[in-house]
């Protein structure tokens, strides 16, 4: 990855922009090595913070991604007093460049957004990607997570001095935050689950497996010849019951055809007694067949008297509706009249409906242009009111807005009066004054910030001087101490050489013990050739065993001695380093209280008052200031707003006076209709009277033809009747209404005749089914072959011979059960053990990753990665330290100790990292973080380096060591590294150099030299 540009707006204290610093061009593009310099907070690192914010939404000193939630609550990132901060990097990867960019705003409120991020091609083209979806979209480009990047990329030597220092459990979490080899703990800890869980399977799968029981061979080969007697008693009582059914079907079936045979003569009986019953409506249908010859004149004498009668009734009720549209008439007329309040008659009702619709019309049409001509106004008001700033309501009523605009003018004139000004003054002056006075405010401002600042930076001061003293006065108490403690230590250590002398003369005369045992006094030792035997009583024993507990005792109060040593060395230890770097913090200390009193000293020359500015008079100075502007900015705002007040005011009047005229009208209106569209009620009403005029006509004439239909319709009545009489006679009827009521309708002679043949079916059907049983009961009775037996003692033994068969199946059904259930549950078992066999060869591969990385915590496998990986990076170390010294090895512990440096120039003796020196311990820590960017970035090829903090801490040639070992990388591997420092004698070693400079009101500017 090469990082080709970075570009920005408003983040931290490098305000305003866009800041571009372009690496493809000059004088970075040539510069192997650029420094990155400036004064303490001018914002190098935030160079830094502008590459991961436009990468990952990420900075290296906050824990979490950025959010609006951590921009307030931690007030960074967006430059105070801003609305909007913006980051972009523009990067190369393996020939392709892409953009990528942050920002966030505020809203007109003051409310901060939520972020937003982008990712685009060189050639303008966007990825279609969320806002969250960018910084792994990057991490997938570039080919690093983000904490790879920021280990390989950007190199805090503070994290890896810290992590020289540490002890083994501490250095081991760093170790994994650094490397990221935290999965390697998490592994571990999965192959201990894992472990777990199959073992908890194997015995659940065994504890499942025991509860499985099966039947001997002996147990099935006697339920096999159970199954085998019960099925042959089965199959004899299947021939019995086979034999037993088929008697039984045929007593059954003859049971069966007598009762079929009662049934069908009893059928026979009841269809006699119904044709008897329906003979007199067979004589009906006779006498309606004789009488058919005139019952075509009888029907057209029928349908004249059917005329006749519906004449007369159409005629009744056509005289009926005439005189009820005649009352309708009335009605509509008197509507009218009522509408008008004018006499209606049939000849005028047009014509006063019309002259009425006409004069309401005209008042509806001026009541819309009266309105019209108000919403304009309003319109007009509305316009105006955007360049008022004080809101009247856009419903308000025009009285009492000319109330409240008339008030505000008057408070316009006293604020006016107030600071002496009117409404002819030259407002372009006074703004002048206002701006003036705004500057001398701002003034006062920074001049409090910075007597707060040189008020607080005295204290630090004192305060660092105060802990520089008691440091050293510790310091001088203690090494009185250290020196006493390691003559005590010498002396023990002597002791416990003399304390083994002693012990090895012991464990000699021990070994003459079995010798001494066998003395007898007034004979010769064997070995002097004495015969006296004075020692042979003494105990060796109790001698060693006081000399091993002297040893002890020396030893136990050695260890507690080196301990307290080892204690008072760090503690001394520590007081020098603090010694050096309360010096240090002095130092910077002044130098910053120094440049911050040359910038109050420019900011009071820049103040214009005649009252002496102190941090106890400035915030009263300060006070009247303010109170002099506000006077004068609602002054001039006063002057700004009394024309659109009167223009507002007179606005109104024109508004109020328009809907006095409009209230008038309307009311007007109201009095000659009070509803909604007078169009629609007149044309209702003539509707009406047209309507009622046409069908009064309509009924005329109606009534007119229908007492001539009535005339025609009584002469046919008489002609038919003529015709009729004579035949009836020759047929033995006298009148026509005797032989009417022979006559049937067609409906019942079509009933009469299809029960005619239904009768006749049913009884044809009961004579054929009569002879049909009977001849079939002569043939089951031959077939009956015990007609002694009855059907009841049939159904018994056939029940008896059933219930046996039953119960010989129900037992073969039971031992066929047992025989599979018994298959099954040797199956289970079979597939349970080849279960538990496949989970033991899966146990014993877990047990031994187990045994070998596994535990719960992890710690097994993450404490052997860590070994590893610190092997590696050791190798990767002292090839780079060996660059940067040729004093130093870094060596790792023997046990759980601190790491060791080996020191070449005094016979390769150990010793540990915390008696380094501050610019020892940044040579070692600079070799650890290129060896970290190495180890991080692995394959991926990056172009770009960025190493922060640290140089403030080397003299002058170990400076010219790291810069050396920075040019060898930069040649070696092409890339371009960036070195952030304020160290002078750094500044003069490297030619290109991004500036910071900090202005009077604490904000930054960037210079590319």
């Amino acid at each position: 990855m090469k990082i080709i540009k970075i570009e920005f707006s408003n983040i931290n204290n490098l305000k305003g922009g866009p800041h571009i610093i372009r690496f493809n061009e000059a004088p970075l593009k040539a510069a192997g090595i650029f420094a990155i310099t400036g004064p303490t907070g001018s914002g190098k690192s935030t160079i830094l913070d502008v590459i991961t914010l436009a990468l990952f939404n990420r900075i290296p000193r906050f824990k979490k991604a950025i959010s609006k939630g951590e921009i307030q609550g931690l007030g960074s990132v967006l430059t105070h007093h801003t609305n909007e901060a913006s980051a972009l990097i523009e990067y190369e990867v393996k020939g392709n460049r892409y953009i990528s960019k942050w920002s966030v705003s505020k809203t007109r409120k003051g409310a901060l957004k939520d972020y937003e991020m982008s990712l685009q091609y060189a050639d303008g083209e966007y990825l279609n990607l969320k806002k969250s979806e960018v910084p792994a979209k990057n991490e997938e480009f570039i080919g690093l997570k983000y904490d790879q990047f920021v280990k390989s990329i950007i190199l805090s030597q503070g994290e890896f001095a810290k992590f020289l220092k540490a002890d083994k459990n501490e250095r081991g979490q760093l170790l994994e935050n650094i490397t990221g080899t935290t999965i390697y703990r998490k592994i571990g800890a999965k192959a201990f689950e894992k472990f777990k869980e199959v073992k908890e399977s194997v015995a659940q799968k065994m504890e499942m497996l025991g509860n499985i029981t099966v039947l001997t061979d002996e147990e099935r080969t006697e339920i096999e010849a159970e199954i085998s007697q019960a099925e042959k008693g089965k199959k004899e009582a299947d021939a019995a019951i086979k034999k037993l059914a088929t008697l039984k079907q045929v007593k059954t079936k003859l049971a069966e055809i007598k009762a079929a045979i009662i049934v069908e003569q009893e059928k026979a009986a009841s269809l006699k007694l119904q044709f008897e019953a329906f003979q007199p409506e067979l004589d009906k249908l006779a006498l309606h067949e004789k009488l058919s010859p005139v019952q075509a004149d009888l029907r057209s004498y029928q349908e004249a008297l059917n005329r006749v009668e519906a004449s007369g009734g159409k005629l009744e009720q056509y005289e009926k509706e005439l005189q009820l549209s005649k009352g309708q008439l009335q009605t509509v007329m008197q509507k009218m009249a009522d509408l008008t309040r004018v006499d209606v008659t049939p000849d005028n009702f047009k014509t006063v409906m019309s002259a009425f619709e006409t004069e309401v019309n005209h008042m509806d049409r001026d009541l819309e242009n009266i309105m019209a001509r108000g919403k304009e106004q309003r319109g007009n008001i509305a316009t105006r009111q955007q360049d008022y700033a004080f809101k009247i309501g856009d419903k308000a009523k025009p009285k009492e807005a000319i109330a409240q605009l008339e008030k505000q003018a008057q408070e316009f004139l006293v604020v006016m009066a107030a600071a002496g000004v009117n409404e002819t003054s030259d407002i372009a002056e006074y703004r002048n004054q206002l701006k003036k006075s705004q500057e001398g405010y701002i003034l006062l401002d920074k001049v409090k910030a910075v007597f707060l600042d040189l008020d607080k930076e005295s204290k630090k001061i004192a305060s660092e001087r105060a802990a520089f003293k008691n440091f050293a006065a510790q310091l001088e108490k203690d090494e009185p101490l250290f020196a006493k403690s390691k003559v005590l230590i010498k002396e023990l250590e002597e002791k416990e050489k003399l304390l083994l002398k002693q012990k090895e003369a012991a464990i000699k005369i021990a070994k003459l013990e079995e010798l001494r045992a066998g003395l007898v006094s007034g004979e010769a030792c064997p070995l002097c050739g004495s015969l006296e035997h004075p020692y042979s009583k003494h105990n060796p024993e109790d001698e060693q065993s006081s000399i091993e507990k002297s040893i002890q005792e020396n030893k136990e109060r050695l260890a507690r001695e080196n301990k307290a040593l080892e204690v008072l060395n760090k503690k001394i230890t520590e007081n020098e380093t603090a010694i050096k770097l309360t010096r240090s913090n002095i130092a910077a200390l002044e130098n910053s209280l120094e440049e911050k009193t040359s910038n109050r000293d420019a900011l009071l020359k820049q103040y214009q008052g005649e009252e002496q500015l102190t941090l106890e008079t400035v915030d009263g100075i300060s006070q009247k200031l303010s109170g002099e502007y506000e006077r004068l900015e609602k002054a001039i705002h006063a002057m700004e707003q009394v024309k659109p007040n009167k223009e507002l005011t007179e606005a109104y009047r024109k508004l109020a006076a328009t809907l006095s005229e409009y209230t008038l009208l309307k009311t007007k209106r109201k009095e000659k209709f009070a509803g909604a569209n007078v169009s629609t009620i007149c044309n209702q009403y003539q509707d009406e009277f047209t309507k009622i005029e046409t069908h009064q006509a309509t009924t005329t004439k109606a009534i007119e033809l229908g007492k001539t239909d009535l005339r025609q319709a009584n002469n046919l009545v008489k002609d038919f009747s003529g015709k009729l009489l004579p035949r009836l006679g020759a047929l033995g009827f006298e009148t026509i209404d005797e032989i009417s009521r022979h006559f049937l309708m067609e409906s019942a002679i079509i009933v009469i005749k299809n029960k005619k043949e239904e009768l006749n079916r049913q009884k044809t059907s009961n004579e054929t089914k009569l002879n049909a049983l009977q001849k079939e009961q002569a043939e089951q009775t031959a077939l009956d072959v015990a007609p002694e037996l009855t059907l009841d003692v049939l159904n018994t033994d056939f029940a008896q011979k059933e219930k046996s068969r039953d119960e010989l199946m129900e037992k073969i059904g039971g031992k066929q059960t047992e025989l599979k259930r018994d298959n099954q549950d040797r199956k289970q078992r079979k597939d349970k053990e080849q279960e538990i066999e496949a989970l033991n060869k899966s146990l014993d591969k877990w047990s031994l990753l187990n045994r070998m990385i596994g535990d719960k915590t992890g710690n097994k496998f993450a404490n052997f990665t860590q070994g590893l990986t610190m092997q590696n990076l050791l190798v990767f170390t002292n090839r780079r330290l060996r660059n940067l010294s040729d004093r130093y090895l870094l060596d790792k512990p023997s046990g759980d100790g601190d790491l060791k440096v080996i020191d070449l120039y005094q016979g390769n003796i150990e010793r540990a990292v915390s008696t380094l020196s501050g610019g020892e311990t940044f040579l070692i820590s600079l070799a650890l973080a290129l060896s970290l960017s190495d180890m991080a970035s692995k394959n991926v090829s990056l172009d770009s380096l960025f190493i922060d903090e640290g140089f403030g801490t080397l003299d002058r040639d170990t400076l010219d060591v790291a810069m050396n070992t920075l040019e060898r990388l930069q040649s070696e591997n092409q890339k371009t590294a960036g070195v952030i420092s304020h160290v002078e004698a750094l500044k003069e070693r490297i030619e290109v150099q991004i500036k910071l400079q900090k202005d009077a009101q604490g904000y930054s500017i960037i210079k590319v030299e």
